[in-house]
């Protein structure tokens, strides 16, 4: 099967990022999905927050206190 796509392409401090989705993709389509690629990186970059929160906490912990 031949398919035509639309591919957006953008580039970032040299990383080149690409977005496809259908030639008839209705735009209120293509931004609900926009807005849950973004919801799912958030998600990440909480995770990796909470870690490194946790991480810090650890050591905090496990540092001597001086009395």
């Amino acid at each position: 099967m031949i398919k035509n796509l639309v591919r957006l392409e953008h580039v970032v401090e040299g990383k080149v990022f690409h977005f496809v989705c259908d030639p008839d993709s209705p735009t209120s389509c293509i931004k609900e999905a926009l807005f849950s690629f973004l919801k799912y990186i958030g998600n990440i970059e909480d995770q990796a927050k909470a870690q490194r929160e946790q991480e810090e906490s650890k050591v905090v912990e496990e540092s001597p206190k001086e009395e």
